[in-house]
């Protein structure tokens, strides 16, 4: 003798547009909704604001700054790093010599410095240190008025969010937002296109080698055509050509020589035999 209530769906309305669910769990517009109890019409309708959480994306930004810090950290350390001009390349008689963690340490001193001041590689640290100081826009906001400024000097380009400047970043994330995402998300000149123009401008991949990105142009990739068509590689060509010319050239060289010091070696054998029967002459009167 139990009364039975059969369970109803969900019925609400958002923005005057009549909404039912077989859930009180309701997902708008990425905005998650429960519904908790009922409400009557003459209630009047339950008004739900919303602030976007802007702290949220401070990590992102110094996750941000980590990475361009650990960039240029890589760049400086290869065209700073030292030369070890007492390590030239080793022969292979040299290396049979050796032992294999002789060989190893001798190399690592001897590849010291290959980088040191490229062009290249300085090129591409100055244009990342030079839109890092920019804005989206004329007056708009730029990274040092979100709290994120220059390392100091010895930091070579470095950028820094101090303790003192978290503050000052959390408040224009509150108030800037906007200004923000420009700084960093324009598809004209934001941050994050530049610096993958910037990218691109030295790695891109391109079958025809005039369109290839700077660095791939001068060193190539692996597995790909430029891994042999490549700066360095035509240089190389260059110059073992240059070697196979020289080498040639010392073995004609060598070669004169020895016939000179042949003809010199039998006019000596000649005039020793003359200077012999002079000699002998010379005895008989």
């Amino acid at each position: 003798g139990a009364a039975v209530v059969y369970g109803k769906n969900a019925l609400l309305t958002v923005n005057g547009k009549d909404i039912i669910r077989s859930s009180n769990d309701i997902n708008i517009d990425g905005v998650k909704i429960q519904l908790l109890q009922t409400t009557q019409e003459e209630e009047g309708p339950v008004k739900i604001s919303l602030q976007e959480d802007s702290s949220s994306l401070i990590e992102p930004i110094k996750k941000f700054v980590d990475d361009y810090n650990t960039m240029i950290d890589l760049i400086n350390g290869l065209t700073k790093e030292a030369v070890y001009s007492d390590f030239p390349p080793l022969s292979d008689e040299q290396k049979d010599e050796m032992s294999e963690s002789q060989i190893e340490k001798w190399e690592e001193k001897a590849k010291s410095g290959l980088l040191r001041g490229d062009s290249i590689l300085r090129g591409i640290a100055s244009k990342l240190q030079s839109i890092m100081m920019g804005s989206a826009k004329n007056g708009g906001i730029s990274l040092y008025d979100m709290g994120i400024t220059s390392a100091g000097y010895q930091e070579n380009g470095k950028l820094q969010i101090t303790k003192e400047n978290e503050t000052k970043l959390a408040e224009a994330l509150r108030t800037r937002g906007s200004e923000i995402s420009e700084l960093f998300t324009s598809t004209e000149n934001g941050l994050a296109n530049q610096i993958n123009d910037i990218i691109n401008g030295a790695i891109k991949k391109s079958a025809d080698k005039n369109q290839r990105g700077s660095l791939v142009g001068l060193a190539g990739i692996e597995a790909t055509s430029s891994d042999t068509d490549n700066s360095i590689t035509e240089t190389i060509k260059k110059t073992n050509k240059l070697v196979s010319a020289m080498q040639n050239r010392l073995m004609a060289e060598e070669t004169r020589l020895w016939r000179k010091f042949t003809a010199m070696e039998t006019a000596l054998q000649r005039l020793s035999a003359q200077g012999s029967i002079l000699m002998q002459f010379s005895d008989n009167q």
